[in-house]
């Protein structure tokens, strides 16, 4: 009989619906979503593939008795923590994370918080939401008079972000002891940040122990499939995003299939 894994995910995301697939060559895999009359069934296994972005798709509601359910379910063996997916939720948090375990991050501070202390962040700086996702284009802005002109401004959920001048962001992902880079082109048009992925799998730029810290100190707290993208400046990782979910571009899934495949099967034995 096939072990059984309890798959927190979405039907209409591709890299879900792939991995989805793979995984059902050897085990009896579940999808349950937000909303969904299906129960987190007892299982071998649960993995959380939710992104932050799951409040903007779905009733608040239905994600938090999702969310409920998974924090009651005993029993299974976890990948990617209830824990892991609230720190992809607030930029804040990770920038304490990360830098409380001795890693560089972006400095990032909520708008609300750089109305009280003006002098707290240097401009220009970037905005962005709270929760982490995916963006192709982030606004610039220059000064703090300039930010008080945006519609955004009294947004309790917007944080200013430093701009890392730079022309190349990494993302690296994570999965178990296996990890696949690709850089991205970066540069400024106008009042808008411009990211644009270069299709080419490099080995991660980060140091070896770098990387093995980075994985260590996101499986202490319950996370073994992840990403991060982040500048090196001065040879040093400035990190400027972290996402539980990874939403595996077209092609990864071409040239690294199998090894994404294969790093998720010994994350499950």
């Amino acid at each position: 009989m096939l072990k059984k894994i309890c798959y927190l995910g979405e039907n209409k995301d591709f890299s879900d619906r792939w991995l989805i697939k793979q995984l059902k060559c050897n085990f009896d895999v579940i999808l349950v979503s937000p909303g969904d009359k299906k129960r987190i069934a007892d299982s071998d296994y649960i993995i959380n593939r939710l992104y932050a972005s799951v409040y903007e798709r779905y009733k608040k509601e239905d994600v938090s008795n999702l969310l409920n359910e998974f924090k009651r379910k005993k029993g299974s063996y976890i990948i990617n923590s209830l824990g892991g997916f609230f720190l992809e939720c607030d930029r804040i948090k990770q920038n304490i994370f990360f830098k409380s375990n001795g890693l560089s991050f972006a400095p990032t501070i909520l708008l609300e918080d750089l109305k009280k202390d003006k002098k707290s962040l240097l401009f220009p700086v970037l905005l962005k939401n709270n929760n982490s996702g995916r963006n192709k284009t982030l606004k610039v802005i220059n000064s703090y008079s300039d930010l008080v002109e945006e519609p955004v401004f009294n947004d309790k959920k917007q944080v200013a972000q430093s701009l890392v001048n730079d022309e190349i962001c990494y993302r690296t992902e994570f999965i178990g002891d296996k990890t696949l880079t690709f850089p991205q082109n970066v540069r400024i048009r106008g009042d808008r940040l411009e990211f644009n992925v270069i299709t080419e799998i490099i080995k991660a730029p980060l140091a070896f122990q770098k990387v093995k810290q980075i994985r260590s100190i996101l499986k202490k707290i319950g996370v073994q499939s992840f990403s991060i993208e982040y500048f090196l400046v001065k040879n040093k990782e400035v990190i400027v995003d972290y996402n539980l979910s990874s939403n595996y571009k077209c092609f990864l899934i071409k040239e690294k299939g199998s090894l994404i495949r294969s790093a998720w099967l010994e994350l499950l034995n």
